[in-house]
């Protein structure tokens, strides 16, 4: 599944309305309960393990995007 279909299933919006710039502060479906949930559908699709360092970095997508590639786990 890719990162905008596992976001839009969390979050309840449109995948196509996610940008790199979509974040809690734009996206009212972005609380803190689904910020949770969508750090354990990432770990589980993209067979990873965010630590709590790499979690509290996440400010937006981008970030999100930022995190999987460096663990060679995401090329758009």
């Amino acid at each position: 599944m890719e990162l905008n279909e596992i976001m839009a299933n969390v979050l309840k919006i449109d995948k196509n309305t996610i940008t790199d710039e979509t974040s809690p502060k734009n996206c009212e479906n972005w609380t803190s309960l689904n910020h949770l949930i969508l750090i354990k559908e990432i770990n589980k699709n993209y067979n990873v393990k965010l630590s709590f360092a790499e979690i509290k970095t996440i400010k937006n997508v981008s970030d999100i995007k930022n995190l999987l590639k460096s663990k060679g786990v995401y090329n758009e």
